[in-house]
């Protein structure tokens, strides 16, 4: 998952009436949470990359900006078992049939995502490499409406009134917040 920050092409020296730069642009790609390091990258990259999406766009104090998420191929044979409870629905999700849980996602009241979330959220579960801890934000840029808590092996993520609790079965490493983090940013690209 990448934090993309529009960056405008400087004025052309000596061009007075045409600037060939003039409302053209690259992009920074910063991968999340590493947000000091920057891939320069071009729109035709981004647009012509497979499996990319891009979110919505905001203006904030480094300028325009938006989150690029992209397809885990693997999310075609992860598997979401759900539990519909009286106030919510449970879900459990696996990277395979017989392959061991990842994850344990409570959805308190109405379900914010669809399968397809969730089987995104397996896959990258499974990708999770070892790593440093995880590191859970309390919000991130653009996703207004969205905080995250993390306490006694428990993930929350809210948004706006709505509560999705998630209880983790593989370690929790920075991969595993950036896996959660992409989830949140699916989910609220597609509301």
């Amino acid at each position: 998952m990448f934090l993309a920050r529009v960056r405008p092409l400087l004025p052309t020296p000596g061009a007075l009436w045409v600037d060939p730069a003039a409302g053209r642009s690259t992009l920074d790609l910063y991968v999340w949470p590493d947000e000091r390091t920057a891939t320069p990258a071009t729109w035709q990259e981004v647009r012509r990359a497979p499996g990319v999406h891009v979110g919505w766009a905001w203006h904030d104090d480094d300028g325009q900006a938006f989150w690029l998420t992209r397809d885990n191929p693997a999310a075609a044979t992860a598997v979401v078992r759900e539990t519909w409870l009286g106030t919510g629905t449970r879900h459990a999700v696996y990277e395979t049939p017989e392959g061991p849980r990842l994850a344990l996602v409570h959805c308190h009241g109405p379900c914010n995502h669809d399968a397809d979330h969730l089987r995104h959220l397996a896959a990258d579960l499974a990708a999770c490499s070892p790593g440093p801890a995880a590191v859970f934000p309390d919000r991130l840029p653009g996703l207004h409406g969205i905080a995250f808590t993390y306490e006694e092996g428990r993930s929350a993520l809210r948004r706006n009134d709505h509560l999705t609790t998630v209880s983790w079965d593989v370690p929790l490493r920075r991969s595993t917040a950036a896996a959660l983090v992409a989830h949140a940013v699916r989910m609220a690209a597609a509301a």
